[in-house]
């Protein structure tokens, strides 16, 4: 690693020298643009009011310009720095986290490389919009869930995100992860054109079950990676129209990891019975023929009510999709005061509850069934080897291959009267006539010993000495 590195000190020294002269030019123009905005001041002074107006033109034309010259001036800096610097002995990874409800797919990264000499990981919280509006905040959210996980973050949340990227820049990281590959539900200073000064890391949040390459993949953020972890050799598969193969590595999901390891944590917020049968209801949050249409909400979260009420002997832990709530009032589905009376109805129940929290694999080991409409809960509850009851809606946009598969170890349920009928086979006959099935897919769903958190450690530290 060292003679590879010594071998390109030439090139490279050069190259710093070139972007020291850019920066000198830089410095160049700024006095300049600084010289001609006094001169026209004072030629303003000393006119009329109409080289006042002149003025005034030109210093909206300089302003924005002097803006971007110092971004470039910074970002430029900034790669001086990193030109040449021999192999570096500590690699600094930044994790920029806008969603803390999938935080769970890097907690085991970023824990791992909390304990390697060779990493130094930190989280920082950004503002959030699921509905992509534009109207970015709750980064207290994110902040606060992290807290509860004992990870203290640093907080992006002033009113002056382009001072923020400047900080990003100024704390000088080898390698970025971003949660998500949508700029779109990013705060412009953080998608993909403006982060880039660093390696940029993606690993999925969901595991993609869902015939959407090009919706997972087409995207300028995922084609420039610098490294994608795959959470199947399926999902390469459906990336390779869109993404170099030498950019994407299959590593399994991380998440997995972490679910595997919370089993002897196994949790649940409601009293412990002998005869209780503990039920996950996790209702997506696609209600919309235009987007997915896995959500089952509107046409059944009044049975889940009736069920809760009429059956004592059933735990009902509501665990909605970190979008639903927004979307329900949002989509006009429910009106906000209609929402919190169905919730204060169904939570003033002795035998349900609600979790909104990403940690949320304790809750899994700790129930008996899921009860779900997708999409990404298919395949993390499923590692745990228990039942899962999929409420299908007729009119949801078509699995993938990885889809199909765990689609094979699913109770399909048309309407509600289908779920209390599998309730009763599963929990009161107790047949469960898919549970090999199960065992056989959970087989494919880990493709690598160590642990995908592992794998994806020790590939990031072998690339990063090779540069």
């Amino acid at each position: 690693m060292s003679q590879n590195a010594n071998d390109n000190a030439p090139s490279s020294k050069a190259l710093e020298e070139k972007l020291a002269q850019i920066d000198g030019r830089l410095d160049g123009l700024e006095h300049s643009l600084r010289q001609l905005m006094t001169t026209t001041r004072v030629m303003a002074e000393t006119q009329a009011k109409g080289i006042a107006q002149i003025e005034r033109s030109m210093q909206q034309l300089l302003i924005p310009l002097h803006i971007s010259l110092s971004k470039l001036k910074s970002t430029t800096q900034l790669v001086s720095r990193n030109v040449y610097r021999g192999p570096r002995e500590v690699i600094r990874v930044i994790f920029l986290v806008h969603n803390v409800e999938t935080w769970n797919a890097l907690d085991e990264i970023y824990r791992l490389m909390l304990e390697h000499e060779r990493f130094e990981p930190v989280v920082v919280t950004l503002k959030r919009d699921f509905l992509n509006a534009q109207r970015f905040g709750q980064e207290e959210i994110n902040y606060n869930g992290l807290m509860q996980l004992g990870i203290k973050p640093i907080r992006f949340n002033s009113n002056d995100p382009v001072e923020e990227l400047e900080l990003l820049k100024l704390m000088n990281p080898d390698i970025i992860f971003r949660q998500a590959p949508w700029d779109i539900s990013i705060q412009p200073e953080f998608r993909y054109n403006e982060i880039n000064f660093a390696k940029v890391c993606m690993v999925p949040y969901g595991f993609g079950s869902v015939a959407m390459q090009d919706e997972h993949y087409n995207h300028h953020f995922m084609r420039n990676c610098w490294r994608i972890y795959a959470e199947s050799p399926l999902a390469l598969d459906r990336a390779r129209d869109f993404i170099f193969d030498s950019n994407m590595v299959v590593a399994g999901t991380p998440k997995f990891d972490q679910i595997i390891r919370a089993k002897s944590e196994a949790a649940w917020p409601l009293p412990i019975g002998p005869d209780k049968i503990r039920i996950i209801w996790a209702p997506h949050h696609s209600m919309t023929a235009d987007w997915l249409n896995f959500s089952t909400f509107r046409s059944n979260y009044k049975h889940f009510l009736q069920l809760a009420r009429e059956c004592p002997h059933l735990d009902i832990v509501f665990k909605p999709h970190p979008a639903l709530l927004e979307k329900v009032v949002a989509y006009g589905f429910m009106t906000q005061p209609d929402l919190r009376s169905y919730l204060e109805e169904f939570l003033a129940l002795p035998n349900t509850a609600m979790v909104t929290n990403g940690d949320y694999a304790p809750l899994f080991w700790g129930s008996d069934i899921l009860i779900t409409d997708g999409i990404g809960f298919f395949g993390e509850y499923m590692v745990t080897g228990k039942p899962i009851i999929w409420t299908e809606n007729p009119g949801h946009f078509p699995f993938n291959p990885i889809g199909e598969m765990l689609q094979e170890g699913m109770y399909r349920a048309g309407d509600f009267e289908a779920v209390v009928g599998y309730l009763e086979q599963l929990c009161v006959e107790k047949q469960d006539p898919l549970k090999e099935k199960r065992e056989e897919i959970i087989k494919r769903l880990l493709p690598r010993p160590e642990g995908s958190a592992q794998f994806i450690v020790n590939d990031l530290l072998n690339e990063m000495d090779k540069l």
